[in-house]
């Protein structure tokens, strides 16, 4: 709580309700950690301005009856600004959760937060979602694009997701076998036709 220029690395947090959270600070760098086991979140920030979520993997996770368990989930309090430039990259989620999530109706989720090269093969509704997030990025190097307008996204989103073609892939638990797939239906130029 408070901290600032805080780094957690290479460290394994299992049968905890929550692995760690980051609340009300600045300057903060969680990378490359191991969450299993866990029956709430993973990782929470909470009300926190520029931090870095990367390379960190949650699984295994046994939530209780009635609960929705997360990955990473970030939120901002009443009262106080919207937390802002934190990056969500390259983590894994694999399981009984919800990946990688930002959401608060009340106050907003946040301002100039990225979401980029995650992977999420769970069983829970949400895999990657941000309500009312404020200039932020969701991209990954799949869709073909180092950098992308949110126009560019969501044009390529809605020509891979929204069209007459289906390929369900979410539920594979090997990563470069989910990869694989998400490589050839997703991005730039990859449309479905069929002749």
């Amino acid at each position: 709580v408070q901290s600032h220029q805080v780094t957690v690395r290479d460290s394994q947090f299992t049968g905890h309700g929550t692995g760690m959270g980051v609340r009300s600070s600045t300057g903060v760098l969680v990378t490359r950690n191991s969450i299993t086991g866990s029956f709430a979140d993973g990782i929470n920030v909470v009300d926190s301005q520029r931090v870095i979520v990367s390379s960190n993997s949650c699984s295994a996770f046994t939530p209780g009856v009635g609960s929705h368990p997360d990955c990473i989930q970030l939120w901002s309090l009443n009262g106080r600004p919207l937390q802002s430039d934190i990056a969500i990259l390259n983590n894994s989620a694999i399981g009984n959760m919800q990946a990688f999530v930002s959401f608060d109706p009340r106050t907003g989720s946040g301002e100039r937060l990225i979401f980029a090269g995650n992977y999420a093969a769970v069983t829970f509704t949400h895999g990657v979602s941000c309500t009312r997030c404020n200039d932020s990025i969701f991209i990954d190097n799949v869709l073909g694009l180092e950098t992308a307008s949110m126009r560019q996204i969501v044009e390529i989103v809605k020509r891979t997701y929204c069209g007459t073609f289906a390929l369900q892939y979410m539920h594979i638990s090997d990563p470069e076998q989910a990869s694989w797939l998400k490589e050839r239906i997703e991005g730039y130029g990859k449309e479905i036709a069929f002749t």
